[in-house]
C-alpha cells in the first residue's frame, strides 16, 4: 500500500503540499552496540504485542535511559507493519503534534488544518499497514497525547486501529490527570539508570574490550562518579577509551584503572 496522501479536491489545501525531507518518519541510526538488558529484551515483546492487538503501548523513562534505541531495535526486529517515525516540536499545539505525524506518514506539508490532517492520518493508518512511534511525546503535553489517542480511537470508523509506541519521559506522571488516555495505554516499558551490578556487567561488556576485564568494584566506581547510571553517558565514557594513553592496541585488553577513570572524567566534565 502507498503512503502518498488521498488526492483531493483541486480547491482544497491539501493541493498545495511540498515534500518535507526525505528523512520524515524514519528512525535515528543504531547504536553499533547495544547492551541485552532487561527494557531492551521486554521492548521487543511488547512492540510484538502492539502490533498483534493493534493497540497503544508506551516507553517512559527519563532522558539518556535508552529508550530510542530500544524502540528503533524493536521495531526493526517486529514485522506484519511499516513503522512511521515521528518527534513532535516542543510545546506543540494540538495541531502541530497532527501535522508533525502527517509529515512523518506522507512525506508531505502544507496549509492543512487540524482536522484534515487528522482525517487523512485516520483514513491512512485504517489501512492496517503501518504502525507509528511518538518520541519525546511528552513535548506535546497532556492536550497532544489526547489529540493523538483521539486519532488512535477515529480509526474505528474503519474498522482497523493501528499500532502505536508512546516514548517519553515522565508520560505516567502527565496521564495520571487523564484516565481516558492511561487506561488506553495496554501495556508499559520502563526504563531506569543502571543500578543492578547484572545490568552494569551486561552493559560493559557490550561497550569495549577493556570494560569487559575491568572489576565490578571499578565498573561501579565509574557508574556513580560519572556516568550516574545513565545509558548515554555510559557511550560517551567507552568512547573515549580508544584515546587513553593506557589503550595501546596491542595484545590482550587491560582493565579501567584509577587514572584512567582520572582522564576521563576530567575529559568528559564530570565532577
Amino acid at each position: 500500500m502507498s503512503t502518498t496522501a488521498p488526492q483531493p479536491p483541486s480547491k482544497n489545501p491539501l493541493k498545495q503540499q511540498i515534500p518535507v525531507p526525505p528523512t520524515a518518519g524514519m528512525f535515528p541510526t543504531l547504536p553499533t552496540t547495544v547492551a541485552n538488558l532487561l527494557a531492551v529484551t521486554q521492548s521487543e515483546t511488547v512492540a510484538r504485542m502492539t502490533v498483534d492487538f493493534r493497540d497503544i503501548a508506551c516507553f517512559n523513562g527519563a532522558p539518556g535511559t535508552g529508550k530510542t534505541t530500544a524502540v528503533t531495535l524493536a521495531t526493526q526486529k517486529v514485522g506484519g507493519v511499516t513503522w512511521k517515525y515521528c518527534i513532535p516540536p516542543q510545546r506543540a499545539s494540538t495541531k502541530g503534534a497532527m501535522l508533525a505525524l502527517y509529515e512523518s506518514v506522507f512525506g508531505w506539508c502544507g496549509p492543512l488544518s487540524e482536522r484534515e490532517a487528522t482525517d487523512a492520518l485516520a483514513r491512512r493508518l485504517s489501512e492496517g499497514d503501518l504502525g507509528v512511534v511518538i518520541d519525546e511525546v511528552h513535548h506535546v503535553g497532556l492536550l497532544g497525547m489526547q489529540q493523538y489517542r483521539h486519532l488512535w480511537d477515529r480509526t474505528c470508523i474503519y474498522d482497523e486501529r493501528f499500532p502505536m509506541i508512546f516514548v517519553g519521559c515522565n508520560v505516567r506522571e502527565t496521564l495520571a490527570r487523564a484516565d481516558e488516555v492511561r487506561t488506553r495505554i495496554a501495556r508499559w516499558v520502563l526504563f531506569d539508570h543502571i543500578q543492578h551490578p547484572d545490568d552494569l556487567v551486561t552493559l560493559a561488556h557490550e561497550l569495549h574490550p577493556r570494560l569487559a576485564v575491568t572489576s565490578e568494584s571499578v565498573l561501579e566506581r565509574i557508574n556513580e562518579n560519572i556516568t550516574d547510571g545513565n545509558i548515554r553517558a555510559w557511550y560517551q565514557f567507552a568512547k573515549h577509551i580508544d584515546y587513553l594513553p593506557t589503550t595501546t592496541g596491542k595484545g590482550k585488553p587491560k582493565p579501567i584503572k584509577g587514572e584512567d577513570i582520572r582522564r576521563l572524567q576530567n575529559l568528559l566534565g564530570a565532577r
